[in-house]
């Protein structure tokens, strides 16, 4: 039987999106992550991850 594989669309790579995106993929889900910015959690500082 075929099952069709869920697209999941994550908007925004902040610290969140991109570490939700990370652990999905490691899942083996489809997951697409997009952002404006060209880096993902590039505007994280240091403090983030105290």
């Amino acid at each position: 039987m075929y099952t069709k594989k869920e697209k999941i669309l994550v908007i925004g790579a902040g610290f969140v999106g991109a570490a939700m995106t990370y652990h999905l993929s490691k899942q083996n889900k489809n997951v697409t992550l997009i952002d404006s910015n060209v880096g993902a959690a590039s505007e994280a500082t240091e403090k983030s991850f105290a």
